[in-house]
């Protein structure tokens, strides 16, 4: 079973899936002053009630939380019935939600070994395991062949693929848009823009040129889709990184600022960066600095090859995340 809340997209993701949906009532738990704050506390109490009467009637034996608003009310609710807790932290640095949780895990998962120091020596010596980040296994599934027959692009230039995120894509679409004739002269390009673009826009746009190719979102096809790119162009969210690490693609990454999110994506950016293992970006991108930068990886191969190499360690631990954290919800059970 899989708890949300009552406005988020989590049901159709669970219907898709087979996974049975519930939804609580949910409060954001904010660390900045909003007139929300006023409201939101006795939303965070009837979450609590409202999880606490379905993991009674669920019976459930273990509880997963991988953090954000919602989590809070269910791990508190599980702690009351006594009910085995394993946290997931996806992101390099934990957010406030799994920081409140974490007293009351049996065991707190982490993405990366960095994490570690985030969370109290008591915490750390007793209940921290890195596990990676979980990749769904059709990441790694998928067939350059039908990725090319599905784009059908008319000559051989590298394939470069954008993607904005479901948030925050609106200054990664302006900066392709600005710079379009520049990059299709060194790319075939695929644009993922999220939802909500013009679409008389983009049809134009594609008509005139043929070196695009412009979708707000891409399901199963993205997997071909990823196995025929060459270079990636991502925002820097912990799921999009663990799969292109597991791919090992070279990328440049454009992490979302603090003006849009807790600052999380600039850290995780910044571990693969100081790695060498992405070009990484900080907003507001210029257009000469980005076109530089897109200019080198497309004539240099050796610097691509590079990224994709010092990736390939990272990716190794989250192929592996997935069922190791499995196997350890299901000795809990």
């Amino acid at each position: 079973m899989y708890i949300g809340s009552h406005h988020g997209p989590e049901k159709e993701l669970c219907r898709r899936y087979g996974v049975d949906f519930v939804s609580i009532a949910t409060g954001k738990l904010r660390r900045y002053l909003s007139l929300e704050n006023i409201v939101d506390p006795f939303r965070v109490v009837k979450g609590c009630v409202d999880a606490w009467r379905i993991l009674r009637k669920f019976r459930a034996d273990v509880v997963m939380s991988k953090g954000g608003f919602v989590s809070f009310p269910v791990v508190l609710a599980a702690w009351t019935l006594k009910i085995p807790i394993v946290l997931h932290e996806a992101d390099v640095e934990p957010g406030l939600a799994n920081r409140m949780c974490a007293r009351f895990a049996k065991v707190i998962c982490v993405s990366w070994v960095e994490t570690m120091k985030y969370f109290s020596r008591r915490d750390a010596a007793k209940k921290l395991l890195w596990t990676g980040m979980p990749v769904r296994r059709e990441v790694v599934r998928g067939v350059r062949a039908k990725g090319l027959s599905f784009l059908h692009f008319d000559d051989l230039k590298p394939i470069l693929l954008v993607m904005g995120g479901s948030s925050g894509a609106k200054s990664i679409n302006t900066l392709v848009w600005k710079n379009v004739d520049t990059l299709i002269g060194m790319y075939n390009v695929v644009h993922l823009t999220g939802r909500g673009v013009d679409e008389s826009f983009i049809k134009n746009l594609m008509r005139r040129k043929s070196g695009y190719r412009s979708f707000p979102y891409l399901h199963d096809e993205l997997f071909d889709v990823y196995a025929a790119s060459d270079i990636v162009v991502s925002r820097a969210g912990a799921g999009a990184i663990a799969e292109l690490c597991v791919l090992a693609k070279p990328c440049v990454l454009i992490p979302l600022g603090t003006e849009q999110s807790r600052g999380d994506q600039i850290v995780n950016a910044g571990i693969l960066g100081e790695a060498g293992a992405v070009e990484a970006l900080r907003e507001p991108v210029s257009d000469k600095k980005f076109i530089s930068l897109m200019t080198d990886l497309a004539k240099h191969e050796k610097q691509r090859d590079g990224l994709s190499d010092r990736l390939k360690p990272f990716g190794v631990r989250f192929k592996r995340a997935a069922g190791q954290i499995a196997e350890l919800i299901m000795s809990m059970g």
